[in-house]
C-alpha cells in the first residue's frame, strides 16, 4: 500500500528540494540519441523520521566564497511517528544548505539509502514538544499540518494551532523559540488562510457567527487590522441564533455548550445532543459549522466535547488515551453530560451522535449508558476495532489505540490476545446492552472504516427488535462529504430527530 500522511502524521515523511528547471529537464540527452536519467528532486535529509510543510525562509547568506545559503523551516511530528498517534503534538524546526550563485546544488550520494542527497547543515530544533503547559491559557504545543509561505519572516513565523476549544494563531521567535498566543479567545475561532507581503489574511468565526476575513499587519512584531483592506461581504445567514458556554472539566479537558437563543430561542427544546469528535486526536473548535447551525435552528441545544485525548491540549493529556479508548473518553463524555444537564435550566433529555471514532464513542455511550439517551445517530463509526485491523487503510491506528502508545503493527498480524484486547475495547461488546432507536449513516466506497464492519453490529439491534434505520451512500467514502450526502444526510438527520426527540416532555 502507497500511505500517505492525510491525517496520519504518524507515518514518516522526508522532505526533498529541487530546481525548477532541473524538474522540467530531468532528462540529459547525450551521444547518438541516448537518454540518461539524473535526479529531478535530492532528498533533504533532516536526520528525523518525520518531516514536512518545508517552507524557504525570506533571507539568504551570501554570496560568499561564491555560495549562498538558504534556510528551510519546515514541522516534524516525531512524537507522532514514535507514539503511532494520528495526531500527536508537532515540532518546529529549521535546516541550512549552500548552493552556488547560479543556484546548483551540492549533493552526494547517501549509500544507505540508496538515492543522492543534498549536502547540508545540521537540525535545528526552534519550538518542541510541550508535554503539558503550566497554566491553561499558556501556550499548548504546535498542533498543525502546515506552514504557509508567506507567514515565514525574517524573525518569526506565523501559524495556526489548535488551543483548547478554539482554533487560534501563534507567533514563534525563530532565534529563541518563544511562542505567544496572537489570539486567545475560547468562544471564537481564527483560521490562517493566506499570508504575504508582511500581512495575514485571517478567518474568523463563531457559532452563530458565520467567518469574516481580515487582513492583519505584522510590522516590528505587532498583530494590527488592517483598516479599510479587509475583504468585506454581506452573510447570507442571520447571526445571534445562538449562545456559546465552554465549560472547563476536572482532568484537563472542555465542553462546548451551544444553545438556541435570539430568533432561534422560541423554537428551543428540552433535548441536547451530545457529539464527540471523531480522530480521537482531534477536537472541536468553537466556530461557525454548518450542520450544527442547521441543528440548532431546529431548536437542539448542542454539547461537543473535547475529551482527554483530543489535541489542544498538551501532548501528555492527548497521549493518556492510547490504550484507554472505550473507557476513559467516555467516561470524559458522560461527565460532561451530566454537568451541563445539572447547571442548565430547560434541558432534560439526551442525544448522542457521532462519526469515526466519535460514531465509536456514540455506540459505546448506548451501550454503557443506556438510560441517558433517546437516541442514536452514527456515521462510518468503529464498531469492532478486531474486525477492523485487516480491512482498514490505517492498521496502526488499531494497535496504538487500542493496545497502547508506541504498539506497532505486528508483521504477521495481530495474536489472539492483540485481538481479545481490540474486542473488549470496542462498541460491539456491548450491543446487547443498548435499547435506542439508531441512524446509521455508512459511505460504501470507505476503505477507513469498512461499511460491512457495521452489519454485524446493525444484524444485532435488529435481532433485538430495536428500531433503526441505515442509509448507504454508494458513492462516497469515509467523510460523507459530498455536496449531495451532507445534504441528504441531515435531512435524514432532522427526520430521526424529529420522530424521537421532537415532543417536548
Amino acid at each position: 500500500k502507497k500511505l500517505g500522511l492525510v491525517y496520519c502524521y504518524n507515518r514518516e515523511s522526508y522532505l526533498q528540494l529541487a530546481r525548477c528547471e532541473d524538474v522540467w529537464s530531468s532528462l540529459d540527452r547525450s551521444g547518438e540519441g541516448e537518454v540518461v536519467p539524473r535526479p529531478a528532486a535530492y532528498f533533504f535529509l533532516t536526520g528525523l523520521r518525520s518531516s514536512h510543510s518545508g517552507v524557504f525562509h525570506p533571507d539568504t547568506v551570501g554570496p560568499k566564497d561564491g555560495l549562498v545559503v538558504y534556510k528551510i523551516v519546515f514541522l516534524s511530528h516525531e512524537s507522532a511517528y514514535n507514539s503511532g498517534c494520528h495526531n500527536a503534538c508537532a515540532e518546529l524546526y529549521t535546516k541550512s544548505f549552500a548552493a552556488d550563485e547560479q543556484g546548483r546544488l551540492n549533493h552526494h550520494r547517501h549509500d544507505g539509502l540508496g538515492c543522492e542527497c543534498v549536502t547540508s547543515y545540521d537540525s535545528l530544533r526552534v519550538v518542541g514538544v510541550v508535554d503539558r503547559a503550566e497554566t491553561k491559557e499558556d501556550f499548548q504545543g504546535i498542533f498543525s499540518a502546515d506552514i504557509l509561505p508567506g507567514a515565514v519572516f525574517s524573525d518569526e513565523v506565523y501559524l495556526q494551532t489548535q488551543h483548547r476549544c478554539a482554533a487560534a494563531i501563534a507567533a514563534v521567535k525563530l532565534d529563541t523559540g518563544a511562542c505567544r498566543l496572537v489570539t486567545r479567545s475560547q468562544d471564537r475561532s481564527h483560521f490562517l488562510i493566506g499570508a504575504g507581503q508582511g500581512k495575514l489574511v485571517v478567518a474568523t468565526s463563531a457559532p452563530g457567527s458565520p467567518p469574516k476575513a481580515k487582513l492583519y499587519a505584522t510590522a516590528g512584531g505587532m498583530w494590527r487590522e488592517v483598516a479599510g483592506q479587509s475583504p468585506s461581504f454581506e452573510a447570507s445567514v442571520p447571526e445571534g441564533g445562538c449562545s456559546v458556554t465552554v465549560r472547563e472539566h476536572e482532568g484537563n479537558f472542555d465542553s462546548i455548550l451551544i444553545r438556541p437563543a435570539g430568533a432561534a430561542a422560541g423554537a428551543a427544546k428540552d433535548a441536547v445532543i451530545l457529539i464527540p469528535h471523531g480522530g480521537p486526536h482531534s477536537a472541536h473548535s468553537s466556530q461557525w459549522v454548518l450542520y450544527q447551525e442547521f441543528l440548532v435552528s431546529l431548536g437542539y441545544s448542542l454539547l461537543l466535547v473535547n475529551y482527554r485525548g483530543s489535541v489542544g491540549y498538551g501532548n501528555e493529556a492527548l497521549l493518556s488515551l492510547p490504550g484507554r479508548v472505550g473507557d476513559q473518553d467516555v467516561r470524559d463524555c458522560v461527565e460532561a453530560l451530566d454537568a451541563c444537564l445539572e447547571a442548565e435550566d430547560g434541558l432534560g433529555r439526551a442525544c448522542v451522535m457521532g462519526g469515526s471514532h466519535g460514531g465509536f464513542l456514540t455506540l459505546h455511550l448506548l451501550g454503557q449508558h443506556r438510560s441517558k439517551f433517546e437516541c442514536g445517530v452514527v456515521r462510518n463509526p468503529v464498531t469492532s476495532i478486531a474486525g477492523m485491523v485487516s480491512a482498514t487503510d490505517i492498521p496502526e491506528w488499531c494497535y496504538c489505540e487500542a493496545l497502547g502508545a508506541g504498539t506497532r503493527p505486528r508483521c504477521f498480524g495481530p495474536t489472539a490476545e492483540d485481538l481479545d484486547r481490540m474486542l473488549r475495547c470496542s462498541p460491539i461488546a456491548h450491543a446487547s446492552e443498548v435499547e435506542a432507536p439508531t441512524l446509521w449513516l455508512l459511505g460504501q466506497e470507505d476503505r477507513r472504516v469498512r461499511p460491512l464492519a457495521a452489519m454485524d453490529y446493525i444484524a444485532a439491534l435488529k435481532a433485538k427488535g430495536l428500531p433503526l434505520k441505515t442509509i448507504v451512500f454508494p458513492k462516497d467514502s469515509h467523510p460523507l462529504s459530498s455536496p449531495q450526502t451532507e445534504f441528504e444526510s441531515f435531512i435524514n438527520v432532522a427526520w430521526w430527530l424529529g420522530r424521537h426527540l421532537g415532543k417536548q416532555k
